[in-house]
């Protein structure tokens, strides 16, 4: 299932974060699941190998030399798609009436506003290629592995999808469907407690951090279990068991949140740090 999932998510994010279409043949041809791949094996390995933290060891190593170069092809193709939409973008063709993608929502900023120099573009693109779809098949995956585990909740899903859907599958979804789909949202936010599609995240401090009794100093790397968080819960009785008893309200609205704010507030802010999923 996996598999599937991945190739699905890969192709929702080039056309919502690039504004561009790409189909299952197009990346295999290319091998850009492949690469993805091995960038992640690459950061993995040089993570818990001690002899390959200098970079000028790493850089020595057949594994470096392998890393580097697939960081140069997904930069290259990245480099490709930034090209095609500014020109795009210069000369008017796109829609007016077609949805923003992330990376026009990017260009404006670089084009009109001058807010992005082009360089910053391209390194967001490439946050997005890198890690934006992993971990949205990631999620998917595991929720359909919990709801494989618990046929009655289930069920449950199937009677919502029912309700909101009726016997018309083929019509794309709504955001008033999405908003109607509160069980639904509730297991996947479960799935994601149980297993945190990113199930430790680092952090660069910048300044010296008091946590407690403890001072964190400015310099530090610092990492954070979502997993061992999700597992010591202390408000849930049975943490390891998929609990859907609280469905979500909406009474409250909170004001939305413009991109191109955040990211003229804080520059160097990176798409993952926003929630790339």
């Amino acid at each position: 299932m996996l598999p599937v999932l991945r190739m699905a998510a890969f192709g929702m994010l080039f056309e919502t974060a690039m504004g561009v279409q790409i189909d299952e043949a197009e990346v295999e041809r290319r091998g850009l699941l492949r690469v993805t791949d091995e960038l992640a094996a690459s950061v993995i390995g040089r993570v818990i190998n001690i002899f390959h933290w200098p970079d000028f060891v790493f850089n020595l190593t057949k594994k470096g030399q392998r890393f580097y170069n697939n960081v140069e092809y997904i930069r290259s193709y990245n480099e490709q798609i930034v090209k095609k939409r500014k020109a795009e973008y210069k000369i008017g063709l796109e829609d007016g009436n077609k949805r923003k993608s992330f990376l026009d929502i990017l260009l404006r900023m670089h084009l009109e506003d001058g807010t992005l120099t082009e360089d910053q573009v391209r390194d967001e693109v490439a946050t997005v290629f890198i890690g934006g779809f992993d971990t949205t098949a990631t999620a998917a995956s595991y929720t359909l592995y919990l709801l494989g585990h618990y046929p009655e909740i289930q069920a449950k899903v199937h009677q919502e999808l029912d309700e909101v859907f009726g016997d018309d599958w083929d019509r794309p979804v709504t955001l008033e469907d999405m908003k109607n789909l509160k069980y639904l949202e509730c297991v996947i936010k479960e799935s994601m407690r149980l297993y945190p599609p990113a199930p430790v995240v680092a952090r660069n401090i910048d300044e010296d951090m008091k946590v407690g009794e403890y001072t964190i100093p400015r310099g530090t790397v610092a990492f954070s279990s979502d997993l061992r968080l999700a597992s010591a819960s202390q408000s849930l009785r049975k943490p390891q068991r998929l609990h859907t008893r609280k469905v979500p309200t909406r009474k409250k609205r909170t004001a939305p949140v413009r991109l191109r704010s955040v990211l003229r507030r804080f520059p160097k802010l990176h798409w993952s740090e926003i929630c790339t999923n």
